[in-house]
């Protein structure tokens, strides 16, 4: 997507964190963008507020001055094609490309040995003749059943 397409997107989620904590709101954004992400949603708006009011620390804009480090978090940061800074608010642009991991604690697959390997494809030739046995096994007991009956209509 370039830059100029980015405009063109309309806003699919809003979430308004002018009343939360800064943890709350930490903890809600990444909440949303992996939902969004997984709904295929392309663009959040975060309603941060401007800083006008102070909070119970005194501290003004908080949420506006600190959403831009939530962004870089591990857990979203690769969902995340780009955001724009408003008067008040962001807008977060999902990159849908991006296909998560489904185990991020390891990047690197374990290597089984050729012996194990060689085990299973054993194991599943076993299994298949077996499979094939029990079938020989029982249409050579249907035959001879049938010769049986065969043998005992004619010969009364």
């Amino acid at each position: 997507m370039s830059y100029s397409q980015i405009y063109e997107v309309e806003v699919e989620v809003e979430v308004d964190l002018h009343y939360l904590q800064r943890e709350s709101a930490r903890r809600l954004v990444i909440e949303k963008i992996q939902e969004s992400h997984s709904r295929n949603i392309s663009c959040i708006k975060f309603i941060t507020g401007r800083g006008n009011h102070m909070n119970s620390t005194g501290e003004r804009g908080v949420l506006f001055e600190t959403f831009p480090s939530w962004l870089s978090d591990i857990e979203v940061s690769n969902l995340i094609q780009n955001y724009v800074q408003y008067v008040g608010y962001y807008l977060v642009y999902l990159d849908l490309s991006y296909t998560p991991r489904t185990h991020h604690y390891n990047h690197y697959e374990p290597k089984t040995s050729f012996l194990s390997e060689l085990f299973e494809y054993f194991r599943r030739v076993m299994m298949w003749i077996s499979i094939i046995s029990i079938f020989i096994l029982i249409i050579f007991l249907v035959f001879i059943l049938l010769y049986s009956y065969s043998y005992y209509y004619y010969k009364h």
